[in-house]
């Protein structure tokens, strides 16, 4: 049996995308996402992520009275400011595909006309998941993906922030 050598991703990459300079460094928000998501994914939602058991996560910190909106504040003013122009949603949040109530939940937390603090955290982590699944399905080109990396660590931030809420509450 041969030995394979290390595989250098990016140097493949830049193969593959010969006119971009797509660089390591500029990616590390999004390759660590996807270390945090793992995480996220297997402690708090089971091995398998939905936003049913994003919503049963979000009810069961309520119940446990762990939530205060000033742990969230500064991500949701993150993401007020990535999704919001003149108090109305714009072309980024729509990209994130949200469906039905669960817009209305998202979009009501980001104009502040909701505040309870599970619904706070709920609507974060949807668009934490909505960002997983644009990035899992391909949404999102690769070539420009180095632009998303201050958006990957903020999501990251917040999936750090709550897995430390479901460790101290299990």
């Amino acid at each position: 049996m041969s030995v394979i050598e290390q595989f250098r991703v990016f140097d493949w990459l830049k193969t593959y995308f010969p006119y971009d300079s797509i660089g390591e460094e500029d990616m590390a928000g999004v390759l660590h996402f996807c270390l945090m998501w793992n995480l996220f994914e297997s402690k708090i939602c089971e091995r398998h992520a939905s936003i049913g058991k994003i919503k049963n996560f979000t009810k069961s910190l309520r119940k446990v009275g762990s939530l205060k909106n000033e742990d969230f504040s500064s991500y949701l003013l993150y993401f007020q400011e990535r999704y919001l122009c003149n108090g109305k949603t714009n072309d980024k949040f729509a990209r994130l595909r949200i469906g039905g109530s669960d817009r209305e939940q998202v979009e009501s937390v980001l104009k502040e006309e909701e505040a309870e603090h599970s619904s706070v955290v709920l609507a974060l982590l949807i668009i934490v998941y909505r960002l997983r699944n644009t990035l899992f399905h391909g949404e999102k080109p690769i070539i420009t993906l180095h632009n998303q990396n201050i958006n990957f660590n903020v999501a990251n931030s917040l999936l750090a922030k709550t897995l430390d809420l479901h460790k101290d509450n299990r």
